[in-house]
């Protein structure tokens, strides 16, 4: 069994980012009735982990991910086309992935990603690797250590001269932006960021995450704006919003969310037109579904893969996905396995039905279901959590890494925020 090496302090935090900072309210859950409009159920208490756990939750994430990041060349030779045709990534969408792929789309296209992974009998297992900006956690680390200190169990660790390791996602973040965006770069009063999400509801009302985000950018320094992905103008010399001209755009919404809410296709092209001229810097653009896409997993697995990358490195990775193929190439007779659309996103569309996929339009993978030994039990004895670990990394560099918990009822629970799972940062005890 392999040991997690964390030790949990228990007390109790809640964060809701609608609350003045001022207000410690919300500190005794026992008395604090969160607006349910504007709340993020933070784990609570947090887990600390020891350092070489978390570090090893990294590398681990890290390695898997920048070998999926080189299928592109390494198995089709650079060719987008053979790519998207392997992984069966619909005709409506090829030619947007397509137009963006040139060097800049592809270096944008791999530069924000996290892996998602469980702890195993063996160790830590990435179950998908997740690639673009729509990363809501990103923030989330700075936040809620922010004001940890302050809590029962922020407190409690103090007095036991327990040091966590101070986050520092948000400066990671600037430092990875600093490499990409250029109008921002070039001339300190372009200056105008864009945050663009999909529905005027986050636009108008938006989720605590988004706050966050859209915080975290102004205090680096960016006029930051928030605006539905639509609403935005582009009239083949600039993008502008309101008429006020728009210097570099970061899409926190996914594919996935762009095209249930009929964003045009049109506006996608026109923003990637405008940021290879540099009048723009598009952050998001469809590029990166070429790797965010489950059946790079399967790919991995197949003998396709041993001829080409490195034998140990290929062995090493593999040791440390769950086994994955695509749902066609699955005997439901071999035992149960779980069924994930290869381009879906939050835990959607997942079903252990074989029945279900057969019948579908789209492309699913079948993943073996894998023991989550990595589990933490509350103070009564009563509730087991089962843990998720997505570590996320912004142009190579680790940023934080986001916790799951969810409850353990059920034989396979589907640890997702989007499928109710609380959320927090990985908590790290400073070894200095």
């Amino acid at each position: 069994m392999f040991d997690s090496g964390s030790e949990v302090v228990r007390a109790a935090l809640r964060y809701d980012k609608g609350r003045d900072p001022e207000d410690t309210s919300f500190l005794d859950a026992s008395t604090y009735k969160p607006d349910p409009d504007n709340y993020i159920d933070v784990i609570a208490p947090l887990p600390v982990f020891d350092a070489a756990f978390a570090d090893d939750i990294v590398s681990v994430g890290l390695e898997v991910s920048n070998l999926v990041a080189d299928i592109l060349d390494a198995v089709f030779a650079g060719s987008v086309e053979a790519m998207m045709e392997w992984q069966g990534i619909p005709t409506e969408m090829r030619s947007l992935v397509s137009f963006d792929s040139d060097d800049r789309g592809l270096l944008l296209g791999r530069f924000f990603c996290r892996p998602d992974l469980i702890v195993g009998p063996d160790g830590p297992l990435v179950l998908e690797v997740n690639f673009g900006p729509s990363n809501g956690s990103l923030a989330l680390a700075d936040t809620v250590q922010s004001r940890f200190a302050e809590t029962d169990q922020g407190n409690a660790l103090t007095q036991q001269g327990i040091v966590l390791r101070p986050p520092a996602s948000m400066k990671t973040l600037a430092d990875a932006l600093g490499r990409v965006l250029r109008r921002c770069a070039t001339d300190t009063s372009h200056r105008h960021l864009l945050v663009a999400v999909a529905t005027k509801e986050e636009a108008e009302e938006p989720k605590g995450h988004i706050v966050d985000f859209c915080d975290g950018l102004s205090d680096l320094g960016f006029d930051v704006s928030l605006a539905r992905l639509s609403d935005i103008c582009a009239d083949g010399k600039t993008a502008s919003l309101g008429g006020r001209r728009i210097d570099a755009i970061y899409c926190m919404c996914t594919f996935a969310e762009i095209q249930r809410n009929d964003v045009p296709h049109s506006l996608l092209l026109d923003l990637i037109a405008l940021d290879r001229a540099a009048e723009l810097d598009f952050i998001g653009g469809p590029a990166h579904l070429l790797f965010d896409n489950k059946a790079n997993l399967a790919l991995l697995h197949e003998p396709i893969a041993d001829a080409c990358f490195d034998p140990n490195r290929l062995t090493y990775v593999r040791e440390h996905v769950a086994k994955t193929a695509m749902a066609t190439h699955h005997n439901p007779k071999n035992g149960p396995v779980i069924y994930k659309p290869v381009n879906d996103y939050g835990g959607f569309g997942i079903t252990f039905d074989h029945r279900v996929v057969a019948a579908a339009s789209r492309s699913y993978i079948a993943q073996d279901i894998v023991p989550n030994a990595c589990r933490w039990v509350d103070d009564t004895g009563n509730h087991t959590r089962h843990l998720c670990f997505g570590p996320s990394f912004v142009g190579g560099s680790h940023a934080s890494t986001l916790l799951r918990a969810k409850s353990a009822e059920g034989a396979v629970p589907i640890i997702n925020a989007a499928q109710g799972a609380a959320v927090g940062p990985v908590l790290i005890r400073d070894q200095a």
